[in-house]
């Protein structure tokens, strides 16, 4: 009795103490001193330490020491400052600060003690580019070593400087065509008209008023007008220089300044010899943007100009505009200075690749643990063990076409053993350039069939792209264009279920829909519930799958302050899924790149996709530019960026090859098949930094561990002259002695290895692991054999109990897994009701666990019906009928793990 009083009263000292603020704690023990270049600081909040040690200084004093002066915001509510790493932003209660765009992960969140901000040293490093701040607990001192600042700032390029050096130059554009301007996309929301000016060296301008409109236009050129440029050609290699005079008399940006694009560009391939948007203020100004057009001819009469004001209400007029074509007269330097130089963020030590590595160790890497015993069960010191990735988990993806890898005839040619090579070497996933999109009417598929099922021979995983694209499968049909959209969607249906039930089994991801922002010929006109039902369609003959909305036009930006793709985007996917029931995995971000941009920009477009989705993979990754002195590197940190964000999935090269390439420019060979710079890092990416090749040395107790890449490996041992080796998938898990390790027995002449991780892809998508059918024609008729006038429903939504979404449980792949405990159960809901189906399990059973649980449906998701109870040692398949909900239920087990749930289910 007496000792649980003495616990009590000690547990309520501990309780009142611990409620007390951190200063207070620490002006108990002793005050911390500052030190900045040895110098002790004199402050007037104190710095402190929290109950789990980390250290505390006060934000505003400390910063101002340093020379940065913190301001408050108060509409975004932080606080920000210009540091040495770019600008800072602070807000009380966070466990990230904002450093030039960069979310810095900090071991405690940023608090506020009686009206002061105080913030962990660990920040200082970042915000102020300093050496790490140290903290001396047994002086209780903080030193801080204040850092060398060799800034430079270089002058601004303005283009004016160098047009008096400018030759004549060949103007396309004749005057009258700014006041003959005609309506392109949203034109109905432009009021278009001519003005008189007065006082200016010209008299009339074209004013175009854009209008406030619901909803909210997703991007600058979904309103426009137009003009056909017919004053000449404007040849690939050319430089020019576009002029104009502009003004804004009205604007709603908070900014007080209005958006323009005038954009110069090819009719329907849509490359473009100027795309950027200028601001413009209230008082006239003369604009200069540069032309230029590397690989492209834009040809007389088959280009336009165009006069893009999409977004928030404004009326800008726009004079005396010139298009100046200088032919190879004027070298493009001249004209875009800094071409070729080093862009932001490239350096070794920039902040946005410290986060981004700090990520990858995070969220990409596990331990394996590997226990070697000998035959009497005793611990082996000594013994080697050597793991090898064969396979990252990450998917490498190579997009070719079908004379890239069919026929290759290696053995006697030098060019097919190289194709064959950058298949083999270079990528783990593969990608039918153009065989799967639309190439019903060209060869019945035949060709894509031919292709994946080589990728699959070769151990290759794919992507399918795509089922649909706008109205690119429609167009074949006859009387395209005057059906009515009951026609259209028929056909679509039809050339849907074909080419699904065809590849079924044997793609990873499927770009299910193409492009719904820029190509929207179709969504403009009937919305996208047509495309949401195709989705439907596709999710329930390959439930495996994960479907993706894939979208062009996103390559990153410099800062965040210039307008992002990925908001449209999301607009029009949520609309999709919220209204539509369309079930989307993932989303896909092409990288069709053009510009160096702070790679940071890149992951920031990411991370907005990923709020939304599960996943998200880059597609179609290439990079087109006046100048390629820096392409390896763009090549790495858009990479890095990708791998480091935790929902990427893929990394898709879109091919490599000059002449096969869409743009001429293919990163790997030239068409001489001369290798490139960007191939040697990619190599350097994939089978070394971020590839995993160790070795370690077992302990006392018989255990090595080895902390990779996720992925296959190839795992040895050895003592001696006897070892031993095993295929092993590592996997992601936090409790590795479960779930990635390896048993070693250790014998006199033999080693006997085992552990509960296959090397496997596909679970029981696909048994035959290839595509079953020659071509759509087979496919479509064995749909139609096999299913009927039945409607087949695939899965919506998924979610833990906890409200977590649950992914790894319907991808194929039994190396993934969903753990619960007690009774945490798993919900799948179908994207409608079904009539009738069936549920089975597959168990992740690492250890040989035995598990019970139970199966249940509902109609609404509140009134369930227990179809099943058992155990997970028996195989069940389960019957269930009229049901919108399935759920899958652990019953009073310590844990529980699924790897797979696999629901069928039809409507009559």
């Amino acid at each position: 009795m007496r000792l649980k009083k003495c616990a009590a009263a000690f547990l309520m000292f501990f309780v009142l103490v611990s409620c007390l603020p951190l200063s207070v704690l620490a002006e108990e023990t002793a005050p911390i001193k500052l030190y900045i270049d040895q110098v002790e600081q004199k402050l007037e909040h104190p710095c402190t330490i929290d109950q789990n040690g980390n250290v505390y200084i006060p934000m505003e004093e400390v910063f101002f020491k340093m020379g940065v002066y913190m301001s408050w915001n108060e509409m975004g509510g932080f606080w920000y400052g210009e540091g040495n790493n770019g600008e800072i932003r602070i807000t009380v209660g966070s466990m990230t600060a904002d450093i030039d765009w960069v979310d810095v992960e900090l071991p405690a969140p940023i608090i506020e003690e009686n009206g002061v901000v105080m913030i962990p040293i660990y920040l200082v490093e970042d915000a102020l580019k300093t050496e790490p701040a140290v903290y001396n607990a047994a002086e209780k001192s903080i030193y801080i070593q204040f850092p060398d600042i060799n800034y430079q700032p270089q002058e601004e390029f303005k283009i004016e400087s160098v047009v008096g050096d400018l030759p004549e130059g060949v103007d396309l554009f004749r005057e009258e065509q700014l006041y003959q301007l005609y309506p392109d996309t949203g034109g109905e929301s432009i009021v278009y008209s001519v003005v008189d000016v007065e006082g200016m060296p010209f008299k009339k301008a074209a004013q175009l008023e854009m209008l406030p409109v619901e909803p909210f236009p997703l991007t600058i050129y979904s309103n426009q007008y137009a003009t056909i440029i017919d004053g000449g050609d404007f040849e690939a290699g050319d430089v020019g220089l576009m002029t104009f005079w502009a003004r804004a008399t009205e604007t709603t940006d908070e900014t007080g300044l209005a958006k323009f694009r005038p954009a110069y560009e090819q009719l329907q391939f849509w490359q473009k010899a100027q795309a950027d948007t200028v601001d413009i203020g209230k008082e006239w100004k003369k604009y200069y943007l540069p032309l230029y057009s590397g690989q492209y001819t834009l040809k007389s009469g088959a280009s336009h100009l165009t006069f893009s004001v999409g977004g928030k209400a404004q009326t800008i007029q726009i004079a005396d505009m010139h298009l100046y074509n200088y032919g190879k007269q004027v070298p493009i330097e001249m004209l875009i200075p800094g071409t070729g130089e080093a862009y932001k963020g490239m350096e070794d030590d920039a902040l946005w690749r410290k986060e981004a590595y700090r990520r990858i160790e995070k969220y990409r890497k596990n331990d394996m643990i590997i226990t070697v015993k000998d035959e009497e069960g005793n611990p082996v010191e000594g013994a080697t063990v050597r793991a090898d990735m064969t396979e990252n988990e990450f998917m490498l993806g190579l997009a070719i076409c079908s004379n890239e890898i069919l026929d290759l005839n290696e053995e006697e040619s030098r060019v097919g053993q190289i194709k064959s090579d950058v298949i083999d070497l270079y990528s783990n996933t593969g990608v039918c350039g153009l065989e799967m999109k639309g190439y019903r009417s060209i060869d019945d598929y035949r060709s894509a069939v031919r292709m994946v099922n080589e990728w699959l021979d070769r151990g290759k995983r794919m992507r399918g792209h795509c089922l649909t694209w706008d109205d690119q499968a429609i167009r074949d049909m006859d009387g395209y264009p005057n059906v009515s959209y009951e026609e259209m969607y028929e056909y679509l249906k039809e050339e849907v279920i074909g080419e699904a039930w065809l590849f079924k089994g044997t793609m990873t991801q499927w770009d299910g829909l193409n492009e719904p922002h820029d190509s929207n010929g179709m969504r403009l006109k009937y919305g996208t519930e047509m495309f949401s039902d195709m989705l439907q369609i596709a999710k329930a003959i390959d439930p495996k799958s994960k479907i993706y909305v894939n979208e062009t036009g996103m390559e990153g930006h410099p800062n965040r302050d210039e307008a992002m793709r990925a908001p449209a985007l999301l607009q029009i996917v949520e609309g999709m899924v919220e209204n539509e029931r369309a079930p989307v995995d993932g989303l896909g971000v092409q990288g069709h790149c053009t510009r160096y941009l702070y790679p940071q920009g890149f992951y920031q477009e990411l991370d907005t996709l990923a709020q939304e989705v599960d996943e998200v993979s880059v597609t179609e990754y290439d990079f087109f530019n006046t100048d390629y002195t820096y392409a390896p590197q763009h090549l790495r940190d858009t990479f890095i960026a990708t791998f480091s964000h935790p929902k990427a999935t893929a990394f898709v090269i879109w091919g490599y090859y000059d002449p096969m390439h869409w743009r001429n420019y293919g990163p790997f060979y030239d068409r001489n098949w001369n290798k490139k710079p960007e191939l040697d890092e990619w190599d350097r990416l994939i089978h070394e930094e971020f590839a995993t090749h160790a070795t370690a040395v077992t302990d006392q107790n018989g255990q090595a561990v080895i902390r990779g890449y996720r992925g296959k490996y190839n795992v040895s041992v050895a003592m001696g002259e006897v070892n031993g080796s095993t295929e092993f998938t590592l996997t992601n898990s936090q409790t590795p002695e479960r779930d990635n390790y390896i048993h070693v027995v250790m014998k006199q002449d033999s080693v006997e290895m085992t552990h509960p991780n296959p090397v496997e892809v596909y679970a029981d998508n696909n048994s035959s692991g290839r595509v079953e059918f020659n071509n759509w024609t087979e496919a479509y008729a064995d749909y139609i054999a096999t299913v009927g006038d039945k409607e087949l429903i695939g899965v919506y939504d998924h979610s833990d109990n906890h409200g977590n979404s649950v992914p790894k449980t319907n991808d194929g792949l039994y190396n993934t897994y969903w753990y619960g405990q007690g009774n945490d159960f798993l919900t799948y809901e179908l994207v409608k009701k079904a009539d009738r189906g069936t549920v089975s399990v597959d168990f992740r059973t690492p250890c040989g666990e035995v598990y019970d649980y139970r199966v249940m449906s509902s109609k609404d998701g509140e009134t369930w019906t227990t179809l099943y109870e058992g155990s997970s040692d028996t195989k069940a398949s389960i019957d269930f009928t009229d049901a919108m909900f399935i759920r899958i239920q652990s019953v009073d087990n310590e844990y529980m793990g699924v790897s797979e749930v696999n629901i069928y289910a039809e409507k009559d």
